[in-house]
C-alpha cells in the first residue's frame, strides 16, 4: 500500500482528541505535515476532536491559512462557547482571507449569543456591501437570530423579507424570535403565513415554538391541536411536556381580558393551518362544535 493511501486511512481512522495527536506524529516524522492538504485536513481534525487551545496552536503553525481552515478553527472556538475569542480570530481573518457564508454564519452565532450588536451590524453592513458575499438562508437565520436576540425583531423580520422563497430554517428563526420577545400572537401568525402561503411544513424545532406561543396565550385547545399534530407527524421533541406546561398554565385564573381576546383573534386563523389534522386532534378531545366555529 502506497505511503499516501496509509496517511488517508489514519486520517479516516480519528475519532477522538488522542487519535489525531498520534496522527500528528506521524504526519510530522514522515514529513507529510508540510503538504498543504494533510495540514488542512489535520486542522480540521484538530478543531473537531481537540481542545480549542490544542486547535490554535497548530494553526498558528500553519502559514499558508486558506478559508476552510479559518473555518475550523472558528467552528471549533465557537462550539466551545469562546465567543469572544471567535469575534477575534474573525477580525483577524478578514484582513487576510475573504470569508465566506459558513465564516459569516459562524461570526454572527458569536454576535448573538454575546449579544454583540454592533459587531453584528458591521458584518452585517459589510454583506450588503460586498457582492462577493454569499448572503444565502444560513447567514440570513444567523442575522435574524442575532436581532432578535438583542430584542429588535423589526429588523429581524426585514432580513426575512428579503428572501422571497424562504426555507423551514429561515421560518423557524423568525417565529422563535417573535415568541421569545413576547409576542407570541405575531408567532402564530407568522407561523400561519407559513403554512398556508408559503407552502413550507414546519419541523420539530418550529412547533416547539409555536406551542410555547401557545403556552404564553393560555391557549389550551391550540396546544393540543399542535400536539396531536405532533403525534401524527410522528415528531419526537418533547413536546408533550410543552403540552403538560399548557395545561396547567391554563387552570391559572389570573389571566387579563384582553389576553383571551388577541387569543381569539389569533385561533380564528390558527386553527386553519392545521387542516384534517386539527379537526381529527379536536375530535380526540370530544369538541367537535369547535371545528365549526
Amino acid at each position: 500500500m502506497k505511503r499516501l493511501e496509509i496517511v488517508i486511512n489514519l486520517f479516516e481512522a480519528c475519532n477522538n482528541g488522542n487519535s489525531v495527536t498520534q496522527l500528528h506524529a506521524v504526519l510530522t516524522k514522515t514529513g507529510c505535515f508540510v503538504d498543504d492538504f494533510f495540514a488542512t485536513k489535520l486542522n480540521v481534525l484538530y478543531a473537531k476532536y481537540a481542545s480549542p487551545k490544542a486547535a490554535r496552536k497548530l494553526f498558528d503553525e500553519i502559514p499558508q491559512r486558506t478559508t476552510y481552515i479559518w473555518n475550523a478553527i472558528l467552528r471549533c472556538y465557537c462550539r466551545e462557547k469562546h465567543y469572544q475569542e471567535t469575534i477575534s480570530l474573525f477580525s483577524n481573518m478578514v484582513s487576510a482571507e475573504q470569508p465566506d457564508h459558513i465564516t459569516l454564519t459562524i461570526a454572527l452565532k458569536a454576535c448573538s449569543r454575546l449579544q454583540a450588536l454592533e459587531f453584528g451590524k458591521m458584518i452585517h453592513g459589510s454583506i450588503k456591501k460586498n457582492d462577493k458575499f454569499d448572503p444565502n438562508m444560513y447567514v440570513g437565520s444567523a442575522l435574524i437570530d442575532l436581532y432578535s436576540k438583542c430584542g429588535l425583531v423589526g429588523d429581524a423580520l426585514r432580513v426575512f423579507e428579503e428572501y422571497s422563497r424562504p426555507d423551514v430554517v429561515l421560518w423557524t428563526t423568525i417565529i422563535t424570535g417573535y415568541e421569545q420577545n413576547g409576542y407570541p400572537v405575531e408567532a402564530l401568525l407568522i407561523f400561519t403565513r407559513m403554512v398556508v402561503t408559503g407552502h413550507v411544513s414546519p419541523d420539530p424545532v418550529t412547533l416547539v415554538s409555536v406551542v410555547s406561543a401557545c403556552v404564553q396565550l393560555l391557549d389550551l385547545k391550540a396546544g393540543r391541536s399542535v400536539h396531536g399534530y405532533v403525534t401524527r407527524k410522528g415528531f419526537d421533541c418533547g413536546l408533550s411536556l410543552k403540552k403538560n406546561a399548557l395545561i396547567r398554565k391554563s387552570m391559572c385564573q389570573s389571566v387579563f381580558p384582553g389576553r383571551f381576546l388577541l387569543r381569539n383573534i389569533v385561533a380564528s386563523r390558527f386553527y386553519l393551518i392545521i387542516g384534517h389534522d386539527i379537526l381529527f386532534t379536536t375530535l380526540e378531545f370530544g369538541d367537535e362544535r369547535s371545528v365549526a366555529a
